[in-house]
């Protein structure tokens, strides 16, 4: 029985169930910890390789080559930076995540077949348990949260991360129930996610569901053509973020009225894409430094903003900040902290990922997954989130190495 429940019985297969059957009902009430629980699994199957004597692989040496460059440039820019120990200190982290995500992903290459039915199914279960939860918790005021904190105060940022997240983790156990005899299982889940994002409101979910589905469908028929039009839009994306956000109408932050057919969130955003644009201009070749956004000059301006009216048919005002935290747009942090060399290595880096997706060839609906999987990030990355947030990151890796194993 000890022997049994060794190590040695144990593979990476595991660590990967394990993770991604905690990570969905995790998410729900703290998507920040996707950052520990990756890192964790990282950490469980090197341990698990060394006992069994059998490291894991590091993922492709073209992708680990690119990875390092981009911390190694993010490390160099510190040399410049407008807040040198911070862009140090972010080039730390995000080699450590760089790290930890090539374990996760190539830990989820040569296995067999029970241990990717294993991996797909753990998923499938963490994702269903996570709908339940959103059901639960968005139709009882948060009654579960509120056993273990009583003095809980609703905050919908927290379930609109979570529903992005349920998008990304969802690749996995999708294509491995859609591959198999379990289509209507697959078709539920999927259209569950789905009414989660149109539950908790989010505009980020829903565009990434939305990206995700399309990809994938139009890759079920015609991969080639897919994978090709993502790669346009990818390299357009970036490479060219500064000058398009240029074009955008500027909204005028004193005048709601004019702004009505836009969202808050979105009328916000643009501003902040702009005043990002105009920083890129400044420094467009070397950029300002790594994870420097928030120090940017100008970047903690407050703007008055008008809400609506009040009662009486007077505005009324809010305020809002220039640069929050970040710019919400992947493509333009890197422009703005990296340069050019930067939005260079981040254009490859994200067409290596489609280029790996693209070649997913066990079956058809891996390679749809696997398209699905790359355009729902790269929607959620030019609305949402910062380019070096742990969490984030992780969980694409997470859910990449999930795809993989499960395929």
């Amino acid at each position: 029985m000890a022997q049994r429940l060794s190590a040695r019985t144990l593979s990476p297969a595991d660590a990967l169930a394990a993770a991604l059957l905690v990570a969905p009902p995790l998410a729900v009430y703290a998507p920040a910890a996707m950052a520990p629980l990756a890192a964790l699994a990282a950490v469980a199957i090197i341990v698990i390789g060394a006992i069994n004597r059998r490291w894991p692989a590091l993922g492709a040496p073209t992708a680990l080559a690119l990875l390092v460059l981009v911390a190694v440039w993010g490390a160099l820019t510190g040399l410049w930076s407008i807040r040198a120990d911070e862009s140090l200190k972010r080039a730390l982290q995000i080699a450590g995540i760089f790290l930890a995500g090539s374990v996760l992903i190539g830990g989820a290459s040569g296995l067999s077949a029970p241990q990717r039915r294993r991996v797909a199914v753990a998923a499938a279960i963490g994702i269903a348990l996570a709908l339940v939860l959103v059901l639960v918790e968005r139709f009882s005021g948060d009654a579960l949260r509120r056993l273990v904190e009583p003095e809980y105060e609703f905050h919908d940022g927290t379930m609109k991360r979570a529903a992005t997240l349920l998008v990304l983790l969802l690749a996995a156990p999708a294509a491995h129930l859609w591959r198999g005899d379990s289509r209507v299982v697959a078709v539920l889940l999927i259209l569950g996610v789905g009414a989660a994002t149109l539950l908790v409101d989010s505009i980020s979910a829903r565009l990434a569901w939305i990206a995700a589905v399309s990809a994938a469908a139009l890759a079920w028929y015609l991969p080639r053509a897919t994978a090709a039009l993502l790669a346009i839009c990818i390299a357009g994306s970036i490479l060219f973020a500064p000058l398009a956000v240029r074009l955008l109408p500027v909204p005028d932050p004193q005048d709601a009225q004019a702004r009505a057919h836009l969202p808050e969130s979105a009328a916000h955003r643009v501003l902040i894409w702009q005043f990002a644009a105009e920083r890129i201009a400044e420094r467009p070749l070397l950029g300002w430094g790594l994870d420097t956004a928030r120090s940017m000059p100008g970047a903690r301006r407050i703007i008055p903003w008008e809400s609506g009216v009040d009662l009486w048919g007077r505005p009324h005002f809010t305020s809002v900040v220039q640069m929050p935290l970040h710019p919400h747009n992947a493509p333009l942090q890197w422009w703005m902290e990296l340069g050019l060399p930067g939005a260079v290595l981040g254009t490859a880096v994200a067409l290596l990922a489609l280029a790996a997706a693209a070649r997913a060839t066990r079956d058809r609906a891996d390679r749809a997954a696997a398209l699905g999987l790359v355009a729902a990030g790269t929607a959620v990355a030019a609305i949402s989130y910062g380019g070096w947030q742990g969490w984030w990151l992780l969980t694409m890796f997470l859910a990449a190495a999930g795809l993989a194993a499960a395929a």
